[in-house]
């Protein structure tokens, strides 16, 4: 049987058995009967069957609605959720026009995405696509549209994977692009270092960032696969291997900035945050100070590069919000060259023990939230904030079972919140409490 007629039907039964249960047990009493009679002073039979047709009625909402929970967030507003799909979703991205939402999952074997229709809340398409090379699969992350909406391309086992959005099928020359080019280096693991680890489109759908482990990022143009140009964003050659790992970027929407954590030089290593322009070259007036490593200009959030989860720039290209193991916050880059930082939360603000390790940072369009996936919290939480002005932090709870979070993406009029989690799809409505 299809899963989600599986649960429809599962969920009638659960809702028609409780209120039936429900029904006759309060039907037997004696003092609920007693009273019923004294305040309504009808007969029985009217009474049962009025009450029968509420509950008929009653049933059919609950069991046909879908799974809604609202939950308070900062600045006095509320987000109502409801659990669209019930399979796990390891990627969500909202499409540029807000038609679809796009679903990424893997198993060993096989890359999975679906295309879930907003207006009509259904699955639209659904393909699975095995890896060209004999690696196993990993996470589908991250899951991109194209600007235009043509494609959609994600991530899985360090293989890339682009999918043209109305033929369902993969770039014809997908082999060009599936793994990084050979760069000739000493490589001591062959397999682990000749991967892609994140991507990013430019301004258009002809052009995409790809970064792998090594820390060089080629500009690819789509769909020839050819590399337009490659960034070197290791700073030193020695500083490339297995204990390194370049893992994520954002490329600014204006396409002017790269933002890419990365390693001063020096003992110990230590991550920092980097600017790059679109012609590659590093932005120093945005960097840290080799000398001064602990007071970063943009922080981090973190020591190492694994540690830092996400980045994401906002829709003005100058304000990016950074997560990783010690919390997260934002950063905005200034005209004269300075950087104005916020921290949104903090080890140092957390109760001991408490860890503040961050996966996932997502920004509304319109810049008035910013939400944050908080790492292995099977509580199924988010945490959203109003950044600018203030710096209040909420936390929301998806769903009141447990659940862990993997993926968000906004709606394009910022008035919707789509969450890809361990048990399916939800997303959530912000409205005024």
């Amino acid at each position: 049987m299809n899963p989600n007629l599986y649960r429809t039907v599962r969920r009638v039964a659960v809702v028609f058995s409780t209120l039936f249960i429900t029904f006759f047990r309060f039907e037997s009493s004696p003092v609920n009967a007693q009273t019923l009679s004294v305040t309504q002073g009808t007969d029985s039979s009217n009474t049962i069957a009025k009450r029968t047709l509420v509950f008929v009625i009653t049933g059919f909402l609950i069991a046909f609605s879908g799974s809604t929970q609202a939950h308070p967030a900062a600045g006095g507003f509320r987000i109502q959720w409801s659990q669209l799909t019930f399979d796990a979703v390891d990627a969500v991205d909202w499409s540029p026009d807000g038609r679809y939402i796009a679903l990424g999952n893997s198993t060993v074997d096989e890359l999975q995405i679906q295309v879930f229709d907003w207006s009509s809340q259904t699955i639209m398409w659904s393909r699975s696509f095995a890896a060209l090379t004999n690696s196993q699969l990993t996470v589908a992350h991250p899951l991109r549209w194209s600007p235009d909406r043509r494609y959609l391309a994600t991530i899985s086992g360090g293989e890339l994977f682009i999918v043209d959005f109305q033929t369902q099928s993969l770039l014809e020359n997908r082999d060009v692009l599936a793994r990084p080019r050979d760069r000739s280096l000493d490589k001591t693991d062959e397999d682990f270092l000749s991967r892609w680890t994140y991507l990013d489109w430019g301004t258009g759908s002809d052009q995409i960032a790809l970064l792998d482990m090594d820390g060089y990022m080629d500009i690819a143009s789509i769909p020839s696969g050819d590399i337009l140009q490659t960034i070197d964003i290791s700073p030193d050659p020695n500083m490339r291997g297995e204990g390194i790992g370049y893992i994520n970027f954002d490329w600014s929407p204006n396409g002017l900035l790269i933002a890419v954590p990365h390693y001063i030089p020096g003992i110990p290593l230590r991550a920092t945050m980097g600017f790059w322009d679109q012609n590659g070259n590093l932005l120093t007036a945005y960097e840290t100070p080799n000398d001064d490593p602990g007071n970063q200009l943009c922080p981090v959030y973190g020591t190492f590069l694994y540690e830092v989860q996400s980045v994401k720039w906002a829709n003005d290209s100058r304000t990016l919000a950074v997560g990783g193991s010690y919390g997260y916050g934002t950063c905005t880059l200034t005209v004269d060259g300075t950087i104005e930082n916020k921290a949104l939360l903090e080890a140092i603000s957390m109760p001991l023990g408490t860890l503040p390790a961050i996966s996932h940072v997502s920004w509304s369009p319109d810049q008035q939230w910013l939400v944050a996936v908080p790492v292995n919290d099977p509580s199924c939480a988010i945490r959203i904030s109003h950044p600018i002005p203030d710096a209040t932090v909420s936390e929301v709870v998806i769903s009141s079972e447990d659940c862990f979070v993997n993926s968000l993406s906004w709606s394009p009029d910022s008035q919707y919140v789509a969450a890809g989690t361990s048990v399916g799809l939800w997303v959530g409505r912000l409205g005024a409490s």
